[in-house]
């Protein structure tokens, strides 16, 4: 079996879907990010890959730099 093959038999099982947040999981899947079940919405992340849990907490890292920033902008001194 081909990987892109494991890779379709991953995403059509409904059991790595609808973890926290709706992220698809899948170890077995190389992907970062897959097509969902239903193409009309879009993509998701692999969560099981490393490279899309270091995005998602680089992502709210950022939002909370981008918070701090302006709650300090905000606060008359």
């Amino acid at each position: 079996m081909t990987q892109d093959e494991i890779n379709e038999r991953e995403r059509n099982d409904p059991a790595n879907w609808g973890r926290p947040l709706g992220f698809y999981h899948s170890r077995a899947d190389n992907r970062l990010r897959v097509r969902k079940p239903q193409p009309w919405m879009g993509w998701s992340l692999n969560m099981a890959n490393p490279l899309a849990r270091a995005l998602v907490g680089l992502f709210i890292l950022l939002l909370c730099l981008l918070a701090a920033i302006v709650v300090y902008l905000v606060i008359p001194k």
